[in-house]
Formats: structure tokens, C-alpha cells, sequence
């Protein structure tokens, strides 16, 4: 019988990409593949949180604020307990604690808007990523999918698709436009991954 994956999809924003994950897994690439078991959030008031209520995904608010110095071992618990086996980072504004990491090796991926292994690193993420490629005159950006390890955006890459900066475009412009392939790019760089470790 062929193994469906549990995903854990873990945000701070509105969750776009998460949206790409859960359609990708209800009617898409990934639904004879994965399912989203859970949803993690730092920040209650996410619009992520609203996606998790209206796709009746199990939802957790996991932050320092309410933990503190037991956050990591509260979120690797939820995440043990829901028997996940891929951790998705989407639009997640903390590092992942070492903690996180050891106890899923080579199983978290995060998406970076841009084509690693330039504009990426610590304070590197969202508007300010775009900020960096125009600053550089770069007239290719992208997008990268990769493995989480224990430094800012240096885990092994699964994919990455290049998008041309159109002349005198703005970073928000620019923003708006490279969300579009994130949303194609991340489930298909999963079901890469899955399909790899299925064989």
C-alpha cells in the first residue's frame, strides 16, 4: 500500500502558500500523495489560521509569547502526536530552533523568494528580499525550494525556477509577481520529494 504523507504546514502570514499546499492535496498534484494533518502558527490572528478553520485542518498557536523557553519542545510534541512526516515552513518569520530540526532531518522545507544562494540570510525575507534583487540590478530573480537546516536559507535546494525583473519594476511589483510561481513551485517541488522518498 503506498505511503500518503502527513504535512505540517507551519506560517506567521496569511497563508497563501499554504493554500497552495492544501488545494495540491485536496484536488491537486499531491492528492493521492499527502495530506495537511496540521497547521502551526506563531501569530493567532494569522489569515493562515482562518484557512486552517475552513479546510477543518487542526489548528495550533504555538509562540514565545505563550511558551517561552518551552516553545520548541511544545511545537515537536504537536507535530510527534500528529505523526507528521514533512514539515512545510510558509511565510514563517522565526528561525527554526535546532530542537525542530534534529527530530525531523532532512523532512522541513521552507520556500525563499529569490534564487538562492543570493539574496538569502539572516533578515533576508518577504518585501525586503525583492528590495535586494532590484538594489542589485539582477535581471533574473526566482524561486528556491529548500531543505531546512540549522543556518538561514543553506539547506540542500529541491528546486528553483527562475522569473525575469522587468525594467523599472518596484519591489512590490516584483513581490506580487513572484508569488504567483511560488504557489506552482512548492507543491511540486513536494511531490519531488515525496516521489524520492517513496522509491
Amino acid at each position: 500500500m503506498k505511503k500518503i504523507f502527513n504535512i505540517a504546514i507551519i506560517a506567521s502570514g496569511n497563508g497563501t502558500n499554504a493554500q497552495s499546499i492544501i488545494n495540491a492535496c485536496g484536488s491537486g498534484i499531491l492528492a493521492t500523495f499527502a495530506r495537511v494533518v496540521v497547521i502551526v502558527s506563531n501569530n493567532s490572528r494569522a489569515g493562515v489560521v482562518k484557512r486552517a478553520i475552513a479546510h477543518e485542518i487542526p489548528f495550533y498557536h504555538v509562540s514565545e509569547k505563550k511558551y517561552g523557553i518551552n516553545m520548541d519542545r511544545i511545537l515537536v510534541s504537536i507535530l510527534q502526536e500528529e505523526e507528521v512526516d514533512l514539515v512545510l515552513l510558509a511565510g514563517y518569520m522565526k528561525k527554526i530552533n535546532k530542537r525542530v530540526i534534529r527530530q525531523f532531518p532532512d523532512s522541513i522545507l521552507n520556500i525563499h523568494p529569490a534564487l538562492l544562494p543570493k539574496h538569502g540570510g539572516k533578515g533576508m525575507y518577504g518585501l525586503k528580499v525583492h528590495e535586494s534583487v532590484i538594489a542589485a540590478k539582477d535581471t533574473l530573480t526566482g524561486v528556491t525550494v529548500h531543505l531546512v537546516n540549522e543556518e538561514y536559507d543553506a539547506g540542500d535546494i529541491v528546486e528553483q525556477i527562475q522569473v525575469p525583473v522587468h525594467e523599472n519594476e518596484t519591489a512590490e511589483e516584483l513581490q506580487k509577481r513572484v508569488l504567483i510561481y511560488e504557489h506552482v513551485v512548492y507543491p511540486d517541488a513536494v511531490l519531488k520529494l515525496i516521489k524520492e522518498r517513496s522509491s
